[in-house]
C-alpha cells in the first residue's frame, strides 16, 4: 500500500512541470499569432495611411503646378511594403518636396526629326494644279531629361503645288492635314495620347505638329507622370 502511495506522488509531482511547460507553450503560440495579426494589421494600416496622404499630397501639388500642364498620379495597388517603409516618416511638407522632383518642365523636352518615309504621289487623286501626299510618316526622336526617350510618330497628308506650265505655285507646300500620332519604344513612354495636329505652309516647307498627353512609369514607385506636349518637325519640298 505504501509503494502504491509513493507511486501515485511521484506521478503527479512529474505532472505539474509538464503541464506548466505546455501552458508556456501554448502563451507563447498566443503572443507570436497576437504579434503577427498586429503586424499585418499595421502593414494595411500604413499603406491605407500612406495612400491617403500621397493622393492629399499630389492633388495639392498638380493644382498648385497646372500651369505646367504636366499632372502626377499613383496607383496604390504598385504600393509596395519596400516603398510605404521609405516615405512613411516624411512629414506632409517632405513629402511634397519629394514629388516635386518628377514633374518636368515642358519647355525641356527635346524633339529631333529622325526620319520621313518616302511615298508616292496618290494617282487616285488627280488634280492638274497639285500633288497629293497621303498618309505621309514622319520619326520623331523625343527625350525626357534625366528619365529616357522614345519615337513620336505622325502620318499626315500634304498638298504641293504642280503645274504644267510652270505656274508661281509649283513646289510650294499648299496645304495639309494630321491624321494622328503614336509612340514606339519603351525607354520612357508607358502610353501616348494623340490630342491633335496642325500642318502650317511655310512656302517650300512646312512645319507639322502633333500634340499629345505623354504617359510614364517611374522606376521604383507607384507613381506615374502625364505630361502634354507638342512635338514639331520641319518637311521641306527637298523630301519630295
Amino acid at each position: 500500500m505504501k509503494k502504491r502511495f509513493i507511486a501515485g506522488m511521484l506521478a503527479s509531482s512529474m505532472l505539474v512541470p509538464t503541464m506548466a511547460f505546455a501552458d508556456e507553450v501554448t502563451n507563447i503560440n498566443d503572443s507570436s499569432s497576437n504579434n503577427l495579426s498586429s503586424g499585418l494589421m499595421d502593414s494595411v494600416y500604413n499603406k491605407d495611411e500612406i495612400a491617403e496622404r500621397l493622393n492629399n499630397a499630389i492633388i495639392e501639388l498638380n493644382e498648385a503646378k497646372k500651369s505646367n500642364e504636366g499632372a502626377l498620379s499613383f496607383d496604390k495597388e504598385l504600393l509596395t511594403d519596400e516603398y510605404t517603409a521609405k516615405i512613411k516618416n516624411y512629414s506632409d511638407e517632405e513629402l511634397k518636396q519629394y514629388l516635386s522632383q518628377f514633374f518636368v518642365d515642358k519647355s525641356a523636352i527635346e524633339t529631333k526629326l529622325v526620319n520621313i518615309k518616302t511615298i508616292p504621289e496618290d494617282d487616285n487623286i488627280i488634280k492638274p494644279t497639285y500633288k497629293t501626299y497621303n498618309k505621309r510618316e514622319a520619326e520623331v526622336w523625343t527625350g525626357v531629361p534625366s528619365l529616357g526617350w522614345c519615337y513620336v510618330h505622325i502620318q499626315y497628308n500634304i498638298l504641293i503645288g504642280d503645274s504644267s506650265d510652270g505656274r508661281m505655285y509649283d513646289g510650294l507646300f499648299m496645304r495639309g492635314k494630321v491624321l494622328t500620332s503614336w509612340q514606339t519604344g519603351i525607354a520612357v513612354a508607358n502610353n501616348w495620347k494623340h490630342l491633335d495636329g496642325d500642318v502650317r505652309a511655310l512656302g517650300n516647307s512646312a512645319d507639322i505638329t502633333a500634340r499629345g498627353l505623354l504617359t510614364w512609369g517611374i522606376k521604383g514607385t507607384p507613381l506615374s507622370y502625364s505630361q502634354d506636349i507638342t512635338v514639331l518637325f520641319e518637311d521641306s519640298i527637298h523630301n519630295y
